[in-house]
């Protein structure tokens, strides 16, 4: 069965995650040596630094450097990998209120489609001018946001009401594989995929230490999961990845 990972940094020297091609090339070896067939690329971009209301030139400036940076950064990648993982490439977009005053979003969404994976602040609480950004996105922008690593936010993990309301609204759901094994989490992220509140996996890989952690997470998910569940996930990734 095919094995997709929607959320990684491995893209070299363009956040916090790979610092070199050389450092990506183990990366990627390691996931698919861990069986991932289908990865993602997904930069940061912090929405909040930038004010992308009107025609404001440097954040037009600043726009196309990430762009390009990220265009290079895939080209190099490419380059240098002869391994068979299928690749797609977006953006990890800090949620912030400038966010909703750009002219056109669609170049951070998974390439080829309207899902974007939506980074909250680290501070959320799901508080009514947040919701308004994501609601924003789904009605005026048409796109679907796909709330990142989700159990980083506790009221996303025990506030059932909340949750669901933003699935109708639209949202969807991302996990990183991590919190399938991280001792007082698990049980709860479990049980969220099998109640249907799960859309996708991410090993969420910045380096060796940190995420790359993809098998050990979805084992724990085939070991505790409903198979219908996790077909469900998998169908969401082939659909992402356009195959």
């Amino acid at each position: 069965m095919n094995r997709y990972d929607i959320h990684t940094h491995i893209l070299p020297n363009l956040d916090d995650g790979s610092s070199d091609i050389d450092i990506s090339m183990v990366l990627l070896e390691e996931l698919e040596n861990q069986g991932v067939t289908h990865l993602a690329f997904t930069p940061h971009f912090y929405s909040q630094y930038i004010d992308m209301s009107g025609n404001n030139e440097k954040a037009e400036n600043l726009l196309q450097h990430y762009f390009q940076s990220r265009m290079d950064a895939l080209q190099a990648v490419r380059h240098e990998y002869h391994g068979n993982m299928r690749f797609t490439f977006g953006a990890e977009v800090h949620m912030s209120e400038n966010i909703i005053h750009a002219k056109d979003l669609s170049p951070l969404c998974y390439y080829g489609t309207n899902h974007m994976l939506a980074e909250m602040p680290y501070s959320s609480v799901m508080a009514e001018n947040e919701v308004m950004w994501l609601k924003t996105l789904i009605e005026q922008y048409h796109i679907i946001p796909i709330l990142a690593h989700i159990e980083r936010y506790p009221v996303l993990v025990t506030d059932m009401k909340l949750l669901s309301g933003l699935r109708e609204m639209g949202c969807k759901v991302q996990v990183n594989t991590e919190s399938l094994y991280t001792r007082g989490l698990s049980k709860r992220i479990i049980k969220l995929i099998n109640e249907g509140c799960v859309d996708f996996l991410g090993s969420d890989t910045h380096s060796t230490m940190r995420g790359c952690d993809y098998e050990r997470g979805y084992m724990e998910m085939v070991k505790h999961c409903h198979a219908d569940m996790i077909d469900r996930i998998t169908e969401n990734g082939r659909k992402l990845f356009k195959v």
